[in-house]
Formats: C-alpha cells, structure tokens, sequence
C-alpha cells in the first residue's frame, strides 16, 4: 500500500472513531469501519492491542471509553507520522568497482572505487517535487567515483542534484517544467552515453511537453543550461538546445526517434571559471570571445519485448552528431549499438566513432579515453541481477585516439546495489 494512501485510509479511520465515540447511537453501523481497521492490523500499521481498542470503540463499548480515546490519540499520532513520511520518499544506491586500465605507451594500472548516492524526493503540493542528491565524488561532473587510495582518507560528498519540478496538463499533453541543477532525464532523449556522460546534471531551465495519442506520444524538450558565470563580463556561456520525438508501439514492437538541435554560446577555453575543453577554440563563429557551436543530432532506437520465441528482449539503436559551425572534416560523429536480455540477464554493445570537433569534449562519456574526442571505441558490456535490488556487471572498452593511433583497454568489475 503506497504511503499517501495508507495515510488518507488511517486519518479517515480517526475521523470514524472520532464520529463513534461521539455519537454512539447514530454510528451502529460499523462493518465497514472494522474492516478497514483489520487492513490496516494486517499491514503493520496498529498493533494487536490497538487495533481491540479500536474495535471497542467502534463497538460503543462505554466501559471501553478511557482505553478508546487513547487508542484514537495513538492512530492520530501516527496519522501525523504517516502523513509527513508520504510527502518523502529516499533513493539511492551504493556501488563497488574494481577497474584495470591497459593504455599504449604506459604501465597497466588497477584501481579500486566506490560510488554513493542518496536522493530525497519531496511533494509538497500536488503535481511539484522538490529533489535534492547527494553523491560521492569531487567537482568532476562526469564522475561520482571515489577512489580508494590515501591511507583510509575520508572520501568527498557532494550535490549532486537540487531541483524544483512542475507538472501541469495542458491542451491534450502534459507539461513538466525544471528548474536548478537536474539529472537529464525526460527533458533530453538520448539513446546512449557517447555524447553526454549520465553523471552529468545539467544547471538551468528545461521544459518537457508529451502528447499521448493512438500513434504513440509525441514529446518536445527544450532548455537553457548555464555554464559558467563571470563578473567581469556578460558574455556568460549558455546550451540552448530543442527536440522533438517520436514513440510508438505496436503488440510487442517499439521504437522511439529523435532530433535535436544544440547552440552552444559565448564558449571560451582556458579561462577561470569556465570551460576547459580542448576541442573549444576550434568552434570559433566570431571574435575570440564568441567561440560558438552549433549541431544537429538524431536517435533512434527500434525494438522487440519478444525475441527468438519470447524468452528475449532486445533492440537495435544509434545516433549521428553533426557539428555545423566548423568546415573541417573532424566535425561529426555517430555511434550503433544493440541491446539483448532475457528474465535477470542483459547485454549491450556499442561501437562510437567521434571525430575531434564533433562535440565540446568536456561532456562525453568519461569512460572513453576520460572523455575525449578523436575517438573510436567498443563497448561490451554484461549484468546479471542477483536480487532485484543488487547487480554484478562486467563492462569491457577497447578505445582509440584516432589521430594519433594509441589505444586503451578499460575494464570495470562492479557491483550495484539500489534502495
């Protein structure tokens, strides 16, 4: 029984006892109310003891009364309780990793890392939530990882995410607004990680309108992101970016497509408080202080909920980048991939290819040559839930710099726990 369910169904059995002790003759009734009070005995929520009182109670039973009013005054405290804990909900999960990296040219190394998160969701009102996460980790935003290293030293939490979200129908959709610092979720579709790393929690202002219909949901984002503010200028860099996509379903076929348009401003390399990217001086649309990136990208992902005679899930998808601010041939980039499972298993490929200036590099997947550009990588990767909570996964990378032909092999072990 969800929290704010329970919640309404105990205060409306306090508001009943309440009626009953009260008006004893007019409350004769009370089949309904006793078996409201055995749900709530056969969930937990009152004890054996409290919930005979209650029923004398309900009962009328006068010599009961004493033992009554206290019983009421012990659901009314938890009825506040409840109450409260229905507005609030915790999420988060602990994972451990051990990680060996092969890079061209330098010694093999192996590490071990830990990664932390705890979210608290609030609703305080209907159709808002309020989000906060904390994460280990440092100032990296495209990584939560800590690792175990400096003889037991105690290890960084930071914010990982606080938010403020409205959702509101409007015409024959519903819109969702963000607004603070915000894990991407419905607001950008991706089919992958390759452009942007999943640590990465935008700042800024999104916006996510879905229409449901018999073709599927049509769905359009749009957004401003700030990345970096200056006090001595008001050529603050921002991500203006839109979408509009497509999902539809057919008995056990799905597919989902996509198109967005991203305009990176006022973006500059090197300077204090704003972005380091070595790719970003290339990206020059103006004077030196207006390094500007414009791009084009597409997602598409086509699926099944029933392979090779049912037992099989799976689906095929990619996407393409195009940067047009640049005349170089070392402005796109796109990535293929598949997905397979079966009941606890699942496996995933994907093959990307991003050339030097086919996006700023301080977003992609950090797990690709930490981030880089000029790349060209494999990924395979295998999890096998144990419980529904807890997964072991292998995930292998076999990356290479594409100008200068050095390769890496990366290797991460892990274990994930969610709560």
């Amino acid at each position: 029984m969800k929290p704010q369910v329970r919640s309404s169904l105990i205060r409306c059995v306090a508001l009943c006892l309440g009626a009953a002790l009260a008006f004893p003759a007019v409350c004769a009734d009370n089949s309904a109310l006793a078996e409201l009070l055995k749900i709530l005995r056969d969930k937990g929520t009152l004890t054996e003891s409290e919930y005979q009182a209650l029923v004398q109670a309900a009962a009328g039973d006068s010599s009961k009364a004493a033992a009554d009013s206290t019983a009421v005054a012990a659901v009314t405290d938890k009825v506040d309780a409840m109450a409260w804990a229905g507005k609030i909900k915790l999420t988060g999960d602990m994972r451990n990793r051990y990680e060996r990296i092969a890079n061209d040219g330098q010694q093999d190394r192996s590490r071990a890392r830990l990664r932390y998160r705890l979210g608290i969701i609030a609703n305080p009102a209907e159709q808002i939530e309020v989000g906060a996460g904390l994460a280990s980790g440092s100032a990296d935003p495209r990584s939560s990882n800590q690792t175990f290293s400096d003889a037991f030293s105690s290890k960084n939490i930071s914010l990982h995410y606080a938010y403020t979200q409205v959702s509101a129908p409007l015409a024959a959709g519903n819109l969702k607004a963000i607004a603070g610092k915000f894990r991407v979720g419905d607001y950008l579709w991706m089919t992958n990680d390759v452009l942007w790393d999943s640590d990465v929690t935008p700042e800024g202002l999104s916006l996510d309108y879905a229409i449901n219909s018999g073709l599927g949901t049509t769905f359009v984002n749009a957004g401003v992101w700030v990345l970096g503010e200056f006090g001595s200028t008001s050529n603050d860099p921002y991500i203006r970016y839109g979408q509009i996509g497509q999902k539809v379903g057919a008995d056990n076929l799905f597919a989902t497509v996509a198109a967005t348009y991203y305009n990176f401003s006022k973006i500059r390399p090197g300077v204090s408080g704003g972005l380091r990217g070595g790719n970003i001086g290339t990206f020059s649309a103006g004077s030196n202080t207006d390094y500007r990136f414009d791009a084009v990208a597409f997602d598409a992902e086509l699926g099944s909920k029933h392979l090779f005679g049912g037992d099989w899930a799976g689906s095929v998808f990619g996407n393409v980048i195009n940067n047009t601010d640049t005349n170089s041939r070392q402005d796109k980039g796109y990535s293929l991939g598949a997905k397979l499972g079966k009941g606890a298993l699942g496996f995933k490929y994907i093959y990307a290819n991003l050339d030097a200036n086919g996006f700023p590099d301080i977003f992609p997947d950090s797990d690709r040559f930490g981030g880089a550009t000029d790349m060209r990588s494999h990924e395979l990767e295998v999890q096998y839930k144990i419980h529904k909570n807890v997964t072991v996964g292998l995930d292998y990378y076999h990356n290479e710099r594409k100008s200068l032909g050095t390769k890496q092999d990366l290797l991460q072990t892990d274990i994930s726990v969610t709560f």
